[in-house]
């Protein structure tokens, strides 16, 4: 795949955005199934390999001096809570971007089996272009309680109660009307419901207003709330990752379709060609409103997506992508393209279930995207929750890249890395070995009824 897949990524435009950025730790309290949780995504092998710079297989993505793991492979019981350190994620990019409150229902969803107060808190550290960030929230049904932004180890800014904001000394106000009255008005205007309860942060007031602001909130919050791609097990078509990518990248549905297709055709896929075909219409017919909702539209333009196979005659026989094909083809390609749009922005790609549809083998491949330094040339990373055991090999995964969920009655969902685990007293050294006694059940992490 290396080489084959290389001639592909070269005739795409890399690293669209000029942004590094990384997440560095995932932490939450009280969130569904989770009473407290760290997770750690930090290289923590100690020093590292001999010669790491030449090595095709990089070891970690670094920025700002810390160095993260490229890939993080979560495992674990149904039930565990797995899919929940995706969606706490996802919850924080959505406080952050203002759609934490879609179709007027405030997101708030805590542990109903702990007591662990009312209070949701989460946060995530990161860095982005050689800043190292820190984004907290707490909140609970009757809305936002406190919002925190860090940069570089001076707090930039604290809202609590709503509605009273802090700022740091390093801060710097463009003009005299920028004062906590005016924030304090324009949070209550604009981050409130018809209750008077304050849903929305001031992270995602920020992104439609006061832009003259230090730089760093620019790049630490509206630029780095960009960088999560997300892919769960909600059905996603085609249309709608082609025009995702489109929209954050300039570039024609055409090209970004070539791409899709020059990779899957190199795993092997028995398909010649895929063929975009779009049609404008107005967009007051309701034609566009049934494509919208079908998911077929790029660009305000409806679309129809066609594959080329070759018969036992030789000759080419055309068939209707998105209904014709297996699950497991269209889930590829939707895949490859999740891929693409987090290696080209330096992003972060969280994907439940990964395996979903997909032969271990793909998965295998899929993976090489973001571990190999030649398609992973800034600090992409990949985080995913599976089932696949297969995975626990060396060969694919290091120790600091895998992540061991389980779950109790007393602390809900808890984490450990592999890196972190004891084996008769002493750390576990090889991935590969570990498979074997975690499907006997001896770290956990499995069903109790395969034991």
């Amino acid at each position: 795949m290396c080489k084959k897949i290389g001639a592909s990524i070269d005739r795409m435009d890399r690293l669209l955005y000029n942004m590094r950025q990384m997440i560095q730790k995932i932490l939450a309290k009280n969130f569904r199934s989770i009473g407290e949780l760290d997770v750690d995504l930090t290289f923590a092998e100690g020093k590292a390999p001999n010669d790491y710079e030449k090595m095709e297989r990089i070891p970690f993505v670094e920025e700002a001096g810390i160095r993260c793991v490229p890939i993080a492979a979560i495992f674990g019981a149904n039930a565990a809570g797995k899919s929940n350190i995706v969606r706490a994620l996802v919850t924080v990019m959505q406080f952050m971007t203002g759609q934490n409150a879609l179709n007027g229902r405030f997101l708030y969803d805590p542990n109903r089996l702990l007591k662990c107060g009312e209070d949701i808190e989460l946060q995530i550290d990161y860095t982005i272009n050689g800043n190292v960030c820190s984004y907290a929230i707490r909140f609970n049904a009757s809305g936002m309680k406190s919002e925190i932004f860090i940069c570089n180890g001076s707090e930039l800014y604290r809202v609590e109660d709503g509605c009273k904001v802090a700022f740091g000394k390093s801060v710097r106000m463009p003009s005299p009307e920028y004062n906590p009255d005016m924030f304090a008005k324009a949070l209550k205007a604009e981050c409130t419901d018809d209750q008077g309860r304050f849903i929305y942060t001031f992270a995602s007031l920020l992104a439609k207003r006061f832009k003259g602001l230090n730089d760093e909130f620019k790049t630490g919050l509206i630029e780095f709330s960009k960088s999560v791609v997300v892919m769960n097990t909600q059905p996603i078509l085609l249309p709608q990752v082609i025009d995702e990518i489109c929209s954050r990248s300039g570039q024609d549905a055409t090209t970004v379709l070539r791409e899709i297709v020059d990779i899957i055709r190199e795993l092997d896929v028995d398909i010649l060609a895929i063929n975009i075909n779009e049609y404008e219409v107005n967009q007051d017919d309701p034609e566009i409103k049934r494509a919208r909702e079908a998911g077929a539209v790029i660009a305000n333009k409806i679309v129809t997506i066609n594959s080329t196979h070759q018969n036992l005659d030789g000759k080419n026989e055309v068939f209707d992508f998105m209904n014709q094909e297996s699950d497991g083809t269209i889930r590829l390609a939707t895949m490859i393209g999740r891929c693409l749009l987090a290696l080209k922005t330096n992003g972060v790609l969280c994907v439940d279930e990964l395996e979903r549809s997909l032969h271990p083998i793909l998965v295998r491949e899929l993976l090489k995207l973001f571990q190999m330094r030649y398609y992973n040339e800034g600090a992409a990373q990949m985080l995913f929750t599976t089932h696949l055991v297969q995975l626990l090999d060396d060969s694919i995964l290091r120790l600091s890249e895998v992540i061991i969920v389980d779950k109790n009655r007393q602390r809900g969902t808890k984490v450990k890395r592999l890196i972190e685990m004891k084996n008769a007293g002493e750390q576990i050294r090889n991935v590969t070995n570990f498979r074997k006694r975690y499907l006997k059940g001896y770290y956990s992490g499995v069903p109790k009824a395969a034991l």
